[in-house]
């Protein structure tokens, strides 16, 4: 994870000259605002809100080209002001939660890309009704990884968008040096290390205000655990690689 935040995923299947053929979009949209199409897929990655805050805290005012630094505090009172215009990441959690029992939705979560992508892989796999073999796995596997990305750094950056919508938000000819590939990455935890405690008790009062009023589910580690119940299919090991006609892919 380079920029941090939330990333979705709509795989597309598209009728093409007689033939089905992949199309991949990825968007921050919201359930209600991401396109619908018959046939669609859509891949939902989560992570724990407070190392998204932190990882977006150092992405988005570099991105904006906000030369003044900015504190964790301003930045919060940016967000929670309706900064995001893919909306707050509670109501985009409980969005995407109402359709957890979706069979073209398939929930992941950062943490488990991170300790364990190859299963990740094969999830999703699964989910588009691929049989890969395992050298296409590998590489698969091999592109996902944050090494891959330091190596190849200008692919995973979207400068060109940037560039297409820098003068409608009003910043003009200007080239920023953002990028999406943190020199460390993306770590699990460092959101709660990190971040003032009187603000991480900001985001908890925004998680019960919003997911447990709604859910009942206390916290991002409830969240987790609802998911994995809802699709044992692929969070649990020996159902998911049933799947597979190989049973040598891990």
């Amino acid at each position: 994870d380079g920029g941090g935040g939330i990333i979705l995923k709509a795989i597309c299947f598209v009728r093409l000259m007689g033939l089905m053929v992949f199309r991949v979009f990825k968007s921050h949209e919201s359930w209600l605002q991401i396109a619908k199409s018959e046939g669609a897929k859509y891949i939902y990655v989560a992570r724990n809100p407070e190392d998204v805050m932190l990882s977006f805290h150092k992405f988005l005012p570099k991105w904006m080209c906000v030369e003044e630094p900015i504190s964790i505090e301003e930045f919060i009172d940016a967000i929670f002001a309706g900064a995001s215009n893919s909306g707050q990441i509670w109501n985009h959690f409980y969005g995407w939660y109402t359709q957890r029992k979706n069979p073209n939705v398939l929930w992941l979560f950062f943490e488990d890309l991170k300790k364990d992508l190859r299963s990740s892989v094969l999830r999703i796999c699964k989910f588009l009704q691929i049989q890969p073999d395992k050298d296409l796995l590998d590489l698969v596997v091999r592109m996902s990884t944050f090494d891959f990305m330091k190596e190849h750094q200008k692919h995973f950056n979207d400068h060109f968008v940037f560039n297409k919508v820098k003068y409608q938000i009003g910043i003009g000819n200007y080239t920023h040096q953002a990028t999406k590939v943190r020199k460390s990455g993306g770590k699990i935890g460092e959101g709660k290390k990190a971040i003032p405690a009187h603000i991480l008790k900001r985001l908890d009062d925004k998680w019960k205000l919003i997911m447990e009023s709604k859910t009942g589910l206390k916290s991002y580690g409830e969240l987790r655990e609802a998911i994995y119940a809802e699709y044992p299919d692929y969070y649990d090991q020996k159902k998911l690689m049933s799947y597979f006609k190989n049973g040598e892919l891990l």
